[in-house]
């Protein structure tokens, strides 16, 4: 379709799910709560359309499957002497990997606009706009209030002139943010930074450099504890089955006819069902009166 007419039906939410912005509009109300600021932070608008219900339910699988295989990692390790020294490990691995999401996000994007043809691509770029900036400005929000955090912790019990009151607030904004920041990574990791209303092909593109990123980043940041051999084996693993569950998605797209030679615009969805109504039954005769007998 013309781009200006695709523009068209994005601006009127043709491609939205129903009700979906209602919902979104719920999220900003609630969003003094730390778990509904995220949701509305991190969950896409669905303006250009739900890929399917089997695409979704493999996002969300995914999502857990990298989380309890991340948290899993751990488990030989509890028992371990040096355990304290894993985690901190571990937990050094987490912020190269989060950091790392944001350039992949923004090559991820190049590589789907340079595959769209010429006319295309200037629609492309104004469609990543805003999915961008709505993902990063929050993230690097996020990442300033965990430094600033940081950097208060080791004042927060030795300095004896601060006031309770202050030290309350304090530990009450920790409690709401560890909320927000938890729900915040969930988020993240499964909407990959709201790139389905940017485009319906970046997810499994984001997906895919993602998953090979993981053991070059172990390669580069060798931890201490977890022998190398293991990290890129698990990572190279991990890599393979992301990259065959993001080649299922395109061809499932690509049989939509979602593809970058159609443009950024997806096909319209059909249109619900109108009932049809159905006939009314036939209505019995009424029954006959009861006669005397015998007659006279």
């Amino acid at each position: 379709m013309p781009g200006s007419e695709g523009a068209r039906l994005v601006r009127a939410g043709a491609y939205q799910p129903r009700g979906r912005r209602q919902r979104k509009r719920v999220y900003l109300w609630l969003s003094f709560l730390p778990f509904m600021l995220p949701l509305y932070l991190f969950t896409p608008d669905y303006r250009l359309g739900k890929p399917d219900h089997v695409i979704e339910r493999m996002h969300r699988i995914r999502t857990w499957v990298a989380i309890v295989g991340a948290l899993a990692t751990t488990l030989p390790y509890i028992t371990h002497p040096d355990f304290w020294v894993y985690l901190d490990a571990f937990a050094g691995d987490a912020p190269n990997t989060a950091i790392a999401l944001v350039p992949i996000y923004l090559i991820s994007a190049a590589i789907v606009v340079l595959l769209t043809p010429l006319r295309w691509r200037g629609d492309a770029i104004r469609l990543m706009l805003r999915p961008t900036l709505t993902t990063l400005i929050p993230l690097a929000v996020s990442f300033g209030v965990v430094a600033w955090i940081a950097a208060q912790l080791p004042t927060f019990h030795v300095d004896r002139d601060r006031l309770v009151v202050s030290q309350l607030l304090f530990a009450f904004f920790l409690l709401w943010f560890i909320i927000y920041f938890i729900q915040t990574i969930y988020l993240v990791l499964r909407h990959l930074l709201n790139a389905i209303d940017a485009n319906l092909l970046l997810p499994p593109v984001i997906t895919t450099l993602f998953g090979w990123w993981i053991p070059v980043q172990r390669l580069i940041w060798q931890s201490s504890v977890r022998p190398v051999w293991l990290d890129v084996l698990s990572g190279v693993v991990a890599a393979l089955v992301l990259t065959g569950l993001s080649l299922w998605e395109i061809r499932r797209m690509y049989a939509r006819g979602i593809m970058p030679a159609a443009g950024p615009y997806p096909p319209l969805p059909p249109p619900p069902p109108v009932p049809v109504p159905q006939p009314y039954p036939p209505q019995p005769y009424p029954p006959y009166p009861p006669q005397p007998y015998p007659p006279r």
